[in-house]
């Protein structure tokens, strides 16, 4: 009898690194484990697999299961801000205020991907990533904020905000109603990477990393609560974006 061979090798996801030997039994243990394929229908007011809030800012917003239209997406969720004044919108994420979960943003080893797509692309921002607030990711107003951001008339970019300043990545690709699969990882020493992820080849996960690592300077001096799709409405009229799904891992230190 053959004894079973022991995990080697690269690992990716919430693995992120080399298995260890012997290999460690409770993967959370190294890292956050947070998936969300948005296929749970609507329960009372929370929505997705892992029972996200549906929060407003200043709008009478919806979140409603949208029916997949391909092989590539296995539940999606349309958020949408309603009729509202300029600057206002909504989001599906846990805490603000007080309630915050993360610590000024996701540690060294993390890893954050997310597939959306803007239904809107005229007067519209849509962001996804760790917030202060539930609130617009740009624009005017003092918020700390690091992960992705496409604002109408612009390219989809990498943000690592604190307060009024922030420093972006480019990812070179105009606001459009195409899928789009973009994340980052924190580096050890507190850099972050942006990522572009091909989710065509089923036989491996890539990423491209996109632009060079972002510096400590702007990064987040508060506590952050995460949010998987934010929109914001720039001139008051009905604005939506869809996701198909949402991740944390990576191997960080607990």
């Amino acid at each position: 009898m053959i004894a079973a061979r022991r995990p080697a090798g690269a690992a990716l996801g919430a693995l992120d690194g080399y298995y260890p030997d012997p290999a460690i039994g409770v993967v959370p243990v190294m890292g956050p484990g947070l998936w969300d394929e948005f296929i749970k229908p609507p329960a009372a007011a929370t929505y997705g697999d892992l029972d996200w809030p549906l929060n407003n800012f200043a709008v009478t917003p919806t979140a409603t299961n949208q029916l997949p239209t391909a092989d590539t997406e296995f539940g999606i969720l349309r958020v949408s801000t309603g009729v509202c004044g300029a600057g206002e919108g909504a989001s599906i994420g846990y805490g603000a205020g007080a309630n915050r979960t993360f610590y000024r943003s996701p540690p060294p080893g993390s890893i954050y991907v997310v597939k959306f797509k803007c239904v809107d692309t005229t007067q519209i921002e849509v962001a996804s990533g760790f917030f202060e607030a539930h609130q617009r990711a740009g624009g005017a107003a003092s918020t700390d904020f690091i992960g992705i951001r496409v604002t109408a008339g612009g390219n989809i970019t990498g943000v690592v905000r604190n307060g009024t300043t922030e420093s972006t990545v480019d990812f070179g690709t105009a606001i459009d109603t195409g899928w789009h699969v973009l994340g980052f990882r924190r580096l050890v020493g507190g850099t972050t990477q942006f990522l572009r992820y091909n989710r065509l080849d089923r036989a491996l996960v890539e990423y491209e990393e996109v632009g060079d690592p972002v510096s400590t300077t702007n990064l987040p001096n508060t506590n952050l609560c995460m949010a998987p799709l934010n929109v914001v409405s720039l001139d008051g009229a009905a604005k939506a974006a869809d996701i198909d799904f949402c991740g944390l891992g990576g191997r960080v230190e607990r």
